[in-house]
């Protein structure tokens, strides 16, 4: 799981924003990117970027995915770790997509 986030951090550094000519057409609203960042991938496919879409949705199920089968075993210390990285990957997301 470590080396997933560090790949997708990576990843978003990587492919943040570029610094060549910009079209005014192609200029996104900000405040919308945010209000779409709510849901996991929505504001990057908004942006254009959908690798990082596809990523950030993908983590973001595997991180729900583990917290419920946690909490079916009652392995309560472990789940919290998940609730967190559910937490970190929300925010994390809202922030990469304004």
């Amino acid at each position: 799981m470590k080396y997933w986030i560090i790949i997708l951090f990576a990843f978003s550094i990587s492919t943040s924003q570029e610094s060549e000519y910009m079209d005014s057409t192609k200029v996104r609203n900000p405040g919308l990117a945010w209000k779409l960042g709510v849901i996991p991938g929505m504001g990057q496919l908004y942006n254009g970027k959908y690798i990082k879409a596809i990523g950030f949705l993908g983590a973001e199920y595997f991180a729900v995915s583990r917290f419920n089968e946690l909490n079916n075993e009652n392995r309560i210390g472990l789940r919290n770790t998940y609730g967190w990285w559910v937490f970190g990957l929300f925010i994390w997301n809202i922030l990469d997509a304004y």
